[in-house]
């Protein structure tokens, strides 16, 4: 428990707010903690209550792991020049980092793409809830092809390594949708800010998007790249060389503790 309220200070103390909202944060933080540690298990949704949004999550220790990812660590604070902007969310989960753009920018316009139909009732849920207007919701997975698709999660439906690939997801097999997003991007004039953490599904959306022609599209793409997912063979060159040769530069973000394990690669691309 000690080392859990040291952790919590951690990430009070990094996150980008005001030292009373730091404070705050610790404290929803360590509620999580002893919340997480009482209820294991959640046979029903679970919910709490984050910078005044209502959130419903599968349980407390997947809602906390989100709360940290993403209102606390800064991965996804963003300045942008339009007051407006068009975001797309590509593996929104339950909708936290949805809820956080919207906090940066009220006024945005967000695509919010889901594969998990289990997860999806929740994002659904935590968008209706908290009365959030100029966002469009999308029961699908992204992918390089239109096609019925194998999609694994654990026994758990609020697993949050639910993944078109078996050895990033689980042994729990679904059937879902999958569509491209360059269909989407079509529709619009453009994007500022491309969002995607969809478990090893990144390769085949960027492949589409370079295929079509699509990646300068977005002027900022913020990627969570999966590396070294069990029995894949290494392809991170090949997705840095796809945006070098349509003009973007990147930033990186990234450790590791023994060779050969998988990694969680952040990726920040910018058109130079």
């Amino acid at each position: 428990m000690v080392t859990n309220l040291f952790r919590n200070l951690y990430y009070a103390a990094i996150a980008k707010y005001s030292a009373s909202k730091k404070i705050g944060i610790f404290f929803t933080l360590t509620t999580l903690s002893v919340k997480q540690r009482m209820f294991k298990k959640a046979s029903e949704p679970v919910h709490e209550v984050f910078f005044r949004y209502k959130i419903s999550g599968s349980d407390y220790a997947s809602l906390s792991y989100l709360y940290k990812e993403v209102f606390c660590s800064g991965d996804y604070f963003l300045k942008l020049a339009s007051k407006e902007p068009v975001i797309i969310d590509c593996g929104a989960n339950i909708g936290m980092a949805t809820l956080y753009f919207k906090q940066l920018f009220p006024a945005a316009r967000i695509m919010a793409f889901e594969a998990n139909p289990n997860i999806y009732e929740l994002l659904k849920k935590n968008i209706e809830n908290n009365n959030i207007t100029n966002t469009e919701l999308y029961n699908v997975a992204l992918y390089n092809e239109e096609k019925e698709l194998s999609f694994f999660t654990g026994d758990d439906s609020g697993n949050l390594r639910g993944s078109v690939m078996q050895g990033r997801g689980r042994n729990n097999e679904v059937i879902v949708k999958a569509q491209k997003l360059s269909g989407y991007l079509r529709k619009i004039e453009k994007a500022d800010i491309i969002k995607m953490d969809v478990e090893g599904a990144e390769l085949q959306i960027i492949q589409d998007l370079f295929d079509e022609g699509l990646l300068q599209k977005a002027d900022q793409y913020i990627i969570e790249y999966h590396h070294n997912i069990g029995g894949e063979r290494p392809a991170l060159s090949e997705f840095l060389r796809k945006f070098e040769s349509n003009g973007f530069g990147y930033s990186i973000r990234a450790k590791f503790y023994h060779l050969k394990n998988f990694q969680d690669i952040l990726l920040y691309f910018y058109k130079l």
